[in-house]
């Protein structure tokens, strides 16, 4: 089995959006033999990004 969620935040200050950043959770699982209870899970944290809002010129 194979899960994935991304996640987005909105950065606020006083002053209004600050910016946003984003990342996703990958989680995979596996049962190594048919009649086993035992699962293994390996999961990952990637595509970090973070973006600033644009800032008027003047």
């Amino acid at each position: 089995m194979c899960t994935a969620l991304q996640v987005t935040q909105v950065w606020i200050s006083s002053r209004g959006r600050s910016g946003t950043s984003s990342l996703a959770f990958y989680n995979r699982g596996s049962v190594p033999q048919d009649p086993s209870r035992t699962i293994n899970f390996d999961c990952d944290v990637t595509d970090f990004a973070k973006v600033a809002p644009r800032r008027p010129a003047g």
